[in-house]
């Protein structure tokens, strides 16, 4: 079964078109042509800012135009993560889906549910007639997952909106009105090279396997890192064996845990078979530590050529490898008052290695300004002490709850009234575009929710096709019964 013959069908008719349209952060032109020739085609108001950002004006229906307007709000690009095995351009390649019982699911890759089920919910209620409603804005933001670059370069009069529902979470039945905060950190570290000594044989070694995830909504679930975890053993196997290191590399964005870690080593060739036998049990080791939470983990070794690089030094191995182990990475904090919210938290994301210095990006998240603030500054200080560099950048805003507001009280009385049901209202550890909005039109009512989607920004990830049902549902009910709250 193909997503435009599922239900609601005008939903999944757009989102198997976003699909078709390749659209990673950074390459967004090809969808913003197909929301502007949605809104073109229903002869809406196109209004676009200097950043690339989207925003689509509907009129209210009869009768309803006196209601305050609401803007929908969702983000253009996808989180471009594939299996190391899998061949794919995301600037080329369409997403290929399939079904798997009550969920669909892509191949080999990240599906972009996130967030492309909300801009397909957008586009539906730019296509849909029937709909009963006050003023609406479809808003499109532009780069969300590579630092949330299209809400912090919106405008304060861009917007008309009094509510704005941003369609971007991943809890049907629950819907959020606060998150974190976040800030990333570029980590720059010099290296030394020296040449090889005596004759010793190059091995490239991959971790794999790992379920990866988001950086904030499955920080808590104790996933393994990848780039932590090769360091360890690398690191572990300086102490058995004369191991010269090359390389260290693996993860692809900041927001997402890294699944692979790959480095390339040289050490003589009689210690070979032994190494191999360290490094294997290592991943078994790994694995049974981790246990159910990532079952699949798995280490490869293969014989390489030498590189046309030199090794590193001693020196630069041995900082490395104990600043990458002494790194905080996970959750490093909880809230006080409820120790099941996690507060603060870190992702060591990415690794690359150059000749001269090798960089890594890292994600810091916290609801609290002083918990990051004191999380960055321990970072400075550990990797300033092997003479790195460590810059800041990306800084956005927490979201704080308001558990009061009106457009709260009016989602619980649509929901029960809908599905009788209780609607779960919570904060999230993650980044959502709404502190950024919500500092910019700071009487605007905000709120945050969408389908069910499991394992974002990984290429596990994937919707659930009933909760779609009941998000599209909700939304309609939402803009219908808008007019008995304001």
């Amino acid at each position: 079964m193909k997503p435009e013959q599922l239900n609601p069908g005008l939903l999944w008719k757009h989102f198997s078109s976003i699909c078709s349209i390749p659209h990673p952060s950074g390459h967004l032109e090809g969808i913003s042509r197909y929301v502007k020739l949605i809104a073109e085609r229903n002869n809406l108001q196109i209004k676009t800012d200097e950043a690339g950002n989207i925003l689509v004006s509907k009129p209210a229906s009869k009768g309803r135009e006196n209601l305050p307007v609401i803007t929908l709000q969702s983000h253009l690009d996808m989180v471009p993560q594939k299996n190391s095995r899998t061949e794919h351009d995301f600037i080329k390649d369409p997403v290929k889906t399939y079904v798997d019982g009550e969920w669909l699911k892509a191949q080999g890759t990240t599906l972009g549910a996130d967030n492309g089920i909300g801009v397909a919910a957008s586009l539906a209620a730019m296509e849909d007639s029937s709909l009963r409603h006050g003023p609406l804005e479809m808003f499109f933001t532009v780069d969300e997952e590579t630092g949330m670059v299209g809400s912090l370069s919106l405008k304060e009069d861009f917007l008309k909106g009094k509510i704005l529902m941003n369609l971007d979470s991943e809890h049907e039945g629950e819907i959020f009105i606060g998150c974190a905060g976040g800030v990333e950190a570029k980590v720059v570290i010099p290296v030394s090279r020296e040449p090889l000594s005596g004759e010793k044989t190059a091995l490239k070694i991959a971790l794999r396997g790992l379920r990866g995830g988001h950086s904030g909504l499955d920080i808590h679930l104790g996933r393994g890192n990848a780039l932590k975890i090769l360091a360890e053993i690398i690191a572990e196997s300086t102490e058995h064996f004369d191991i010269a290191l090359y390389d260290l590399y693996g993860g692809t964005v900041s927001n997402a845990i890294p699944r692979e870690a790959f480095c390339t080593v040289a050490l003589p060739k009689n210690d070979l078979e032994r190494f191999k036998q360290f490094c294997l049990g290592s991943g078994e080791k790994f694995k049974n530590e981790l246990g159910l939470v990532d079952p699949n983990i798995s280490v490869e070794l293969t014989e390489t050529e030498k590189t046309d690089q030199s090794p590193l030094t001693v020196q630069t191995q041995n900082s490395l490898l104990r600043s990458l182990l002494e790194c905080p990475n996970g959750v490093t904090g909880r809230n006080s008052e409820n120790p099941d919210l996690v507060e603060t938290s870190l992702n060591l994301a990415l690794i690359h290695t150059e000749e001269k210095c090798i960089e890594a990006v890292l994600l810091l998240r916290s609801s609290n300004d002083s918990s990051r603030d004191r999380l960055a500054q321990r970072l400075q200080t550990l990797f300033k002490a092997i003479g790195a560099e460590v810059y800041l950048y990306g800084e956005y805003p927490g979201w704080q709850p308001d558990f009061g507001s009106r457009v709260v009280d009016m989602m619980k009385r649509c929901y029960k009234s809908l599905f009788d049901d209780e609607l779960k209202v919570s904060v999230v550890h993650a980044g959502l575009e709404c502190g950024i909005i919500g500092s910019k039109y700071p009487k605007m009512e905000l709120v945050s929710f969408g389908p069910t989607i499991r394992f974002p920004h990984s290429p596990d990830e994937s919707v659930h096709i009933p909760s779609v049902g009941r998000f599209w549902s909700f939304l309609v009910q939402l803009l219908n019964c808008a007019g008995k709250y304001y």
